[in-house]
């Protein structure tokens, strides 16, 4: 290990070998016998330093071209961290959108960050959201008179468990929060009752009163009891999905609110709406006597 001046295309240049590296360090200096000599001290002092472990290759070549390789690393720059508003309004929220997710469910994004996540949390940060900050805030949903909304259980849950936790789930893939208070917070079991649903002969005096009462109305209300279909889909069928003289309905279009309708896999319980259910009068009820 020792620090050498070579002549390079008549130029003077040094030669330092320490630590395993090995590099050439040029001067700009022409290769006379009085530049020489100089920079021949000049190496036997780097030599010296070298040996005695005391070399600073920064010192010597501050500019040289091993020089990256011992500066410190510049500091990364201190970025303030984002609200909770800040970065839903500015990134989360812009990634939200169809094709992506459903329109309804963007919708829903929205409705709940603006009314309320946005009001309770919006100036916080993501260390802020912990178990006890979320049971308070579905206390305030849940709440009735002024301290609260007066939401349903189930609502609460929906914008909690449903639309903040998938806001913070993806700030934690980002780095911004980190692990999951939600997990934490006890919801009651939700009651779920049995299916009511109307008798044949229910629903027959149901559509005889329609088609005698409200004749307009009468093919909308058929259409729901013969098919299964819920109101919304119904509503968003078009003339070229449905299949008179086949009497079917391929059952792919879009709601009335434009939620995409997509085709259900045939199981046991799914609702088919296809068959000899639709008929003339589904559809047209001046051709019905």
């Amino acid at each position: 290990m020792s620090c050498k001046v070579r002549a390079r295309r008549g130029i003077l240049v040094y030669r330092v070998r320490f630590s395993g590296y090995e590099s050439q360090e040029g001067t700009s200096l022409p290769d006379t016998p009085k530049n020489r000599e100089r920079l021949e001290r000049r190496a036997q002092v780097i030599s010296d330093e070298i040996k005695a472990r005391t070399f600073d290759y920064l010192r010597w070549f501050p500019e040289g071209n091993n020089a990256h390789l011992f500066r410190p690393a510049e500091p990364a720059p201190v970025v303030p961290p984002r609200t909770i508003a800040e970065w839903a309004e500015a990134v989360w929220l812009p990634r939200k959108v169809p094709p992506l997710v459903r329109t309804s469910l963007e919708d829903t994004y929205r409705k709940h960050l603006r009314n309320h996540i946005a009001p309770r949390f919006g100036t916080k940060r993501f260390a802020d959201v912990t178990v006890g900050a979320l049971e308070d805030f579905r206390v305030h949903l849940v709440a009735a008179g002024d301290d609260g909304k007066g939401l349903s259980p189930k609502t609460a849950r929906d914008i909690i468990d449903g639309s903040f936790r998938a806001l913070y789930r993806d700030a934690r893939e980002e780095g911004l929060a980190v692990g999951d208070p939600f997990a934490g917070l006890r919801w009651p079991r939700r009651v779920t009752y049995e299916p009511d649903p109307f008798t044949a002969a229910e629903r027959d005096a149901l559509c005889a009163y329609f088609r005698r009462k409200y004749p307009d109305s009468y093919p909308l209300v058929y259409t729901l009891f013969h098919t299964g279909l819920r109101t919304g889909e119904v509503v968003g069928l078009r003339w070229g999905a449905v299949d008179l003289r086949a009497g079917r309905s391929p059952y792919a279009s879009r709601g009335a609110a434009g939620r995409t309708i997509r085709r259900r896999r045939r199981t046991a319980s799914a609702r088919s709406p296809s068959g000899p259910r639709w008929s003339r009068c589904s559809a047209a009820p001046s051709h019905c006597t």
